[in-house]
């Protein structure tokens, strides 16, 4: 079954679906997740947002045969946001500030 028919079948609430989905691109947005060097409970927020946007969006893909390619993207974005967020986080905590 090609991307589209995947995304198209997500969208209409099918869960066997997400679960091939998910199966097939699970390995792909953990090792981009991973190359971030962001502590497990991070790096496990990222993954998990990467499938809500996923979610949110699949209906909005406009290139599902690119599926990989924005599973990727959105998981660099979602990384960086983090570790954006962990910077100011990390900054606002010192009293001496």
């Amino acid at each position: 079954m090609d991307n589209a028919d995947l995304l198209d079948r997500v969208g209409r609430g099918e869960s066997q679906a997400w679960d091939e989905l998910v199966g097939q691109f699970a390995g792909l947005v953990w090792s981009v997740a991973r190359t971030y060097r962001l502590g497990r409970a991070a790096t496990d927020d990222v993954v998990q947002t990467v499938w809500l946007r996923l979610a949110e969006h699949c209906g909005r893909i406009r290139q599902p045969e690119r599926l990989a390619a924005w599973l990727a993207t959105t998981t660099r974005n979602e990384a960086l946001r983090m570790i954006r967020q962990s910077a100011r986080t990390t900054a606002s905590g010192d009293d001496r500030l």
